[in-house]
């Protein structure tokens, strides 16, 4: 049996495919960070966190935001363009937008993604403390 369907759209309607991209599988590593530890030099260099995500398609940039649980506020923004699906990592130096330590305590790590058509996924949290 073959069916064929057909549908007239009104000139007001609104015609969408696809969906948005998706990050799945967030974890952190270290989740537990200082940034003065053995493994780095004597200014703090060398060391960070390494974000490990799934990505379900393409996309045009994946947006890194870090928040203090204490404060709520966001201390940190970055930008990963052109990320392919499949398994990626996002690099995070511990570092606010004025490439300042963070202050000790919790925060809340995010990414999200935007692919070509501007579609955006969910934000995707993880956890981190900061200790020295």
């Amino acid at each position: 049996i073959l069916g064929i369907w057909g549908y007239t759209l009104p000139d007001n309607s609104m015609y969408m495919t696809g969906g948005k991209p998706e990050i799945t599988d967030i974890s952190a590593t270290p989740n537990y960070f200082s940034p003065f530890s053995e493994k780095c030099d004597e200014a703090g260099y060398g060391e960070g966190i390494l974000l490990s995500y799934e990505l379900s398609e393409d996309v045009s940039a994946v947006e890194l935001r870090v928040y203090s649980l204490e404060t709520n506020n966001l201390i940190r923004t970055s930008i990963q363009p052109n990320v392919t699906a499949g398994s990626n990592t996002f690099f995070w130096d511990g570092k606010n937008n004025n490439g300042e330590y963070a202050d000790i305590g919790d925060y809340q790590v995010g990414l999200s993604a935007t692919d070509a058509q501007g579609n955006t996924s969910m934000l995707q949290y993880t956890l981190v403390r900061i200790d020295y």
